[in-house]
């Protein structure tokens, strides 16, 4: 089950970045997501779990969709 333990959003004019922790059994899941002019510009996936590495996810997007070739994802 997810629950979410936190959020924080700060603001600039128009643009945005929106933080958020969730919980998943032994998964600690931190998300940011970035909007530039009211459109999702980038966004991040952080999975940390007990006894491994932590794996982050990123992608880009343009206009609100995601750019080709932009995810990376690899183990800090």
């Amino acid at each position: 089950m997810l629950n979410k333990i936190g959020q924080n959003i700060e603001r600039w004019h128009c643009n945005k970045l929106i933080q958020k922790t969730f919980q998943r059994n032994l998964q600690t899941i931190d998300t940011k997501s970035a909007y530039l002019m009211d459109r999702l510009y980038f966004r991040e996936w952080k999975i940390s779990e007990y006894g491994k590495p932590d794996r982050i996810i990123r992608q880009s997007y343009f206009k609100g969709k995601p750019v080709k070739g932009s995810k990376i994802d690899y183990n800090a």
